[in-house]
């Protein structure tokens, strides 16, 4: 058994894995933009070969990390996956290991992580990675009957759980219909602009959000922004932003998408990235008129946002949510963020506190 770097002609066997483990359709030019096309290089990717089988796959996603007055070079640890065969023979930890210190080699100085998936939260908690918080999930619901059918399939409820779930739904169903019906009377208090391309604006957008503050997350620039969403082959998204006074004082990025891993067949609305400068909240109400009305015309049966509920920075997203009738599903659906640094000389105080940070689903993977 080999621990190895990818090479080009293992991009065929590993996004062929990579659909069969995880029941998916990705393409080679969804793989090739997520791993090699990125702003800032090539990807860290590290296989296990088998005697000429490559059986399992981690990869290092490199981003530029702004932390308080610097900037970082910072990696997402993704899709750490195996052949099913070859299941609970303890080859993950080497792995995350070698990915690990390859990617320090590289000079990554920060990974982190979300993951809902509790054998990947144990294996990266005991490779040092600290939990900081976790995104707290937001339910609203368009289409009660197409979701409890299809959660009750999945789940395989028994038919009086489903009549139970369908009456709970409805009635959800009928609180988000109320609140965004009068939400959608409400009137902007910026001009709001639909976003094709992210510009220079972006860039001074990003540097006004940290200036003076000190705030840690992944650094916005419009070259970021374009490849993770304008660029990105997996979905087209709503792009909005907010103008006050000639100048940008936000945006907000929301998506349609499917859970094909979980076995769902249904489509649901989440926002994927928000950024909002302190003192222009007000614009989050013209977003998410924009955000329901993007999410109905694309089909959503439901939208299931996630949020650090307690952040500093999202607090007036998390105030926009309840006004918009969502709901907490209270810890069902959270998803765990956690970090570490690299290497013996990054030492960065105040990276596990949580009210330095910026979190939102532009964390997470490619299918937000």
């Amino acid at each position: 058994m080999e621990y190895r770097e990818y090479r080009p002609e293992d991009k065929h066997i590993l996004n062929d894995l990579y659909n069969e483990v995880f029941d998916r359709e990705r393409t080679l030019e969804e793989w090739q933009w997520e791993y090699l096309d990125t702003p800032e290089g090539e990807s860290v990717i590290v296989v296990v070969d088998l005697d000429g089988e490559v059986i399992a796959h981690e990869a290092m996603i490199p981003m530029r990390f702004h932390v308080f007055d610097k900037e970082y070079l910072g990696g997402k640890i993704e899709d750490a996956y195996i052949a099913l065969p070859h299941r609970g023979k303890k080859v993950f930890g080497p792995l995350t290991e070698f990915c690990l210190d390859l990617s320090n080699e590289r000079g990554y100085d920060i990974t982190f992580g979300l993951t809902a998936r509790p054998v990947n939260y144990r294996l990266h908690i005991s490779r040092g990675y600290k939990h900081i918080c976790s995104l707290n999930a937001y339910l609203g619901v368009f289409d009660p009957a197409a979701v409890a059918a299809d959660v009750a399939r999945v789940l395989e409820f028994s038919a009086p759980k489903r009549l139970a779930a369908k009456a709970v739904l409805g009635l959800l169903e009928k609180k988000f219909a109320r609140a965004t019906a009068r939400h959608a009377e409400g009137r902007d208090t910026y001009e709001i602009e639909t976003i094709t391309r992210f510009d220079g604006r972006f860039d001074d957008l990003f540097k006004r959000f940290t200036s003076g503050h000190k705030v840690i997350t992944i650094k916005r620039s419009s070259e970021f922004l374009n490849w993770r969403y304008v660029d990105n082959p997996y979905r087209d998204y709503g792009i909005f932003a907010a103008v006050a006074d000639g100048e940008l004082v936000g945006y907000m990025v929301v998506a349609t998408v499917t859970r094909e891993d979980m076995g769902l067949t249904l489509l649901i609305g989440v926002t994927s990235d928000f950024l909002v400068l302190p003192g222009y909240e007000a614009a989050y109400p013209s977003f998410f008129r924009r955000a329901v009305e993007f999410w109905r015309l694309t089909g959503a049966d439901m939208a299931l946002n996630w949020v650090h509920r307690d952040g500093v920075y999202s607090g007036g997203f998390v105030n926009e949510l309840k006004r918009c009738g969502f709901v907490s599903t209270r810890g069902r659906y959270d998803i765990p963020y956690f970090v570490r640094t690299l290497g013996d000389d990054v030492e960065i105080d105040g990276l596990y506190d949580i009210d330095n940070w910026h979190v939102t689903q532009v964390f997470g993977g490619a299918w937000v």
